[in-house]
């Protein structure tokens, strides 16, 4: 099988609230976005995976401060 890579201006945005649900055709649209994304992009953001927003940009600040071009600074 041979991937197809477009042109892209944007990378997919994925809600995925719809996984955890119990409509299996929900399910399944989801995992076909993911696949798609992956396959024709190779990134996606996903959303509605319910993780706090604080949570997110705190493990953001803690990579920056810890990130390689600072050790060789020290």
């Amino acid at each position: 099988m041979t991937a197809v890579k477009h042109a892209f201006t944007e990378l997919p945005t994925i809600d995925i609230r719809d996984l955890a649900g119990d409509d299996l055709a929900r399910r399944q649209a989801v995992a076909d976005a993911i696949g798609r994304a992956a396959r024709e992009v190779g990134f996606f953001y996903i959303t509605g995976h319910g993780i706090d927003p604080a949570l997110i940009a705190a493990s953001a600040r803690r990579r920056s401060r810890s990130s390689p071009c600072r050790w060789r600074r020290r």
